[in-house]
């Protein structure tokens, strides 16, 4: 491989380190914010961000796990379209399961509806 697209993927690599989990801080974060701006109970704020932080972090542990042990490398003599099946389709499960949750219920509800529209926008960006 060319030493110089070595070193360019080596550097995004270490930039996609440092930003997954920036991320993730920045979401926790607005979340708490958008709960309390939601005037709900302290009980009711920390169970709701408890478990959408657990359930973020699981699922960045899991997948950087997965990737540096390699199990997200396609084998060879595998399709490419199955290979990718094996990513995307476990993926779009359970992204749309946590999603389904997620809109069903009440406290995540009164969490957007109390967020600002420009900070829905903003960590979209």
């Amino acid at each position: 491989m060319n030493p110089q697209l070595t070193q360019a993927l080596r550097s995004a690599a270490l930039l996609g380190a440092v930003i997954r989990p920036l991320l993730v801080v920045t979401i926790l974060i607005g979340l708490w914010r958008a709960l309390a701006r939601a005037k709900l109970s302290t009980r009711q704020r920390l169970l709701s961000w408890s478990a959408v932080a657990a359930v973020m972090i699981i699922w960045l542990t899991a997948v950087w796990t997965l990737a540096l042990k390699g199990s997200l490398v396609p084998t060879p003599g595998t399709g490419q379209v199955l290979s990718a099946g094996t990513i995307v389709l476990p993926t779009a499960i359970i992204v749309a399961a946590a999603l389904t949750l997620l809109t069903r219920s009440g406290t995540i509800g009164a969490a957007v509806d109390a967020a600002p529209l420009w900070w829905l926008v903003a960590y979209q960006a």
